[in-house]
């Protein structure tokens, strides 16, 4: 091999080093389940359960989340004691998320699940603020199927499509 063939061929194995790198997700992407949703999460989650009292109902919620790159992720799981009342609670769920971050009018559209049964549900985009006032953003989706509430967050200060993608366009629920 010439000295010529050999800088090409060194600088067709960088161009291939440089190319796979940016292919290199630069989040740690990886299935997670919570009672029946499936998702994906960039980060290992940590697991809480805690009752709460939403729209005049006890419920016992069971949740997971974690931070990467400034964005926080959550996925929730509520189940109502009386079926008939799980719209009405999810949407004290969404008016208090929405209160708390200081929002103003969100942008709803239909949120649709994956898998062999997809389900649909409620999608919001808002923009807010933290307690403190600083900006902040958050995607959040949530599906109703009769006693069953689940929820999908995300909260920072900006939301890319390669922070939310994966996070929402993989939902799952058995």
């Amino acid at each position: 091999m010439n000295a010529k063939g050999g800088y090409r061929l060194g600088l067709f194995g960088l161009i291939m080093v440089l190319g796979l790198a940016g292919c290199t997700p630069s989040l740690n992407w990886r299935a997670v389940n919570l009672d029946g949703v499936s998702t994906w999460l960039p980060c290992k989650p940590d697991r809480a359960q805690r009752e709460l009292e939403i729209g005049g109902q006890k419920i016992q919620m069971e949740m997971m989340g974690c931070e990467a790159q400034g964005v926080m992720y959550a996925v929730s799981h509520a189940k109502v004691p009386n079926p008939s009342e799980s719209q009405a609670v999810a949407a004290a769920w969404q008016n208090a998320s929405f209160k708390q971050m200081l929002a103003g009018s969100p942008q709803q559209t239909v949120f649709q699940t994956r898998g062999e049964k997809p389900v649909t549900g409620q999608f919001f985009k808002l923009a807010g603020a933290r307690s403190n006032g600083q900006e902040l953003k958050a995607q959040l989706a949530w599906v109703v199927l009769g006693e069953e509430i689940y929820h999908l967050a995300m909260y920072a200060q900006a939301i890319t499509s390669e922070q939310a993608e994966p996070f929402f366009s993989e939902v799952k629920i058995q």
